[in-house]
């Protein structure tokens, strides 16, 4: 893609076959994650976006050479989790009986008790920390994790953020992986593409097919150069968190001077 001079990004892409470049025949998994720890010898890696702690038990069966897994998740009613409902839809969505749950601070609390029955049998290995990202990424040491992988909230200032919080926590030669690549979130591809333009892939699964849109990138020592691409456009990342820029990424002012 390359950011200088496009004004926007190729992000309907990402439901398009082939993916040309961003195809990587050589991993081929049910689970991506599972398959980027192994595939690069990862020993020490962390999950921001747990919930019920499904991709997390994947790991701790799958990855032999796992010594610490920091799973980062506040566990806790995000009122606008349902980012990608149409405007129209959002509150037949909050009143339909089968999302109340989503708005219940107690389901919440059952799933992170859920995952903590989960902990206690995995020897020490699982830190987790109950925080909502950025918060989380303070307990971390810069330069200490092997890989992370990003699934908390889905739109561009959150990951925007998410990047620029725990990117410095990984090695220059690191991992950085997420999920959920595709249009229904907008804002989350549009935020991958700024910092990374065509560096990344989507992999594939046993079938030949994506898999739940992961998507991946070894830093390769260039760790700084994305971190300056989000430095020099938002000098102060998290004012962009306030509510009004929510959807910042469906302006065409706000895309067309993101590539400019």
């Amino acid at each position: 893609m390359g950011t200088k001079g496009n004004k926007l990004p190729q992000d309907c892409n990402a439901v398009k076959k082939p993916w040309v470049k961003r195809l990587n025949e050589e991993l081929v998994t049910e689970s991506v994650w599972v398959s980027l720890i192994n595939k690069f010898g990862m020993k020490v890696v962390a999950e921001i976006g747990v919930l019920n702690g499904g991709l997390m038990w994947k790991v701790m069966t799958g990855c032999k050479n796992i010594e610490t897994y920091y799973a980062i998740d506040s566990w806790k009613v995000y009122v606008d989790w349902s980012d990608d409902i149409p405007f129209d839809k959002k509150e037949e969505f909050r009143k339909d009986p089968r999302s109340q749950h989503r708005f219940d601070q107690g389901w919440y609390d059952k799933m992170h008790e859920k995952v903590m029955v989960g902990v206690k049998k995995n020897e020490g290995k699982i830190k987790v920390i109950r925080e909502e990202s950025i918060k989380g990424a303070e307990k971390i040491e810069d330069n200490s994790l092997d890989g992370i992988y990003l699934d908390a909230i889905h739109d561009f200032p959150n990951m925007i953020n998410d990047l620029w919080a725990w990117m410095p926590k990984v090695k220059k030669n690191g991992i950085v992986a997420g999920h959920d690549y595709y249009t229904r979130f907008l804002g989350l591809i549009r935020a991958v593409d700024f910092v990374f333009g065509d560096d990344f892939i989507i992999p594939v699964d046993r079938s030949g097919d994506n898999y739940s849109f992961n998507w991946y990138i070894e830093l390769d020592g260039k760790r700084n150069k994305y971190m300056n691409r989000i430095k020099n456009k938002f000098p102060n990342p998290t004012e962009l968190l306030v509510p009004e820029n929510k959807y910042m990424h469906l302006e065409k002012d706000f895309m067309e001077n993101l590539y400019a």
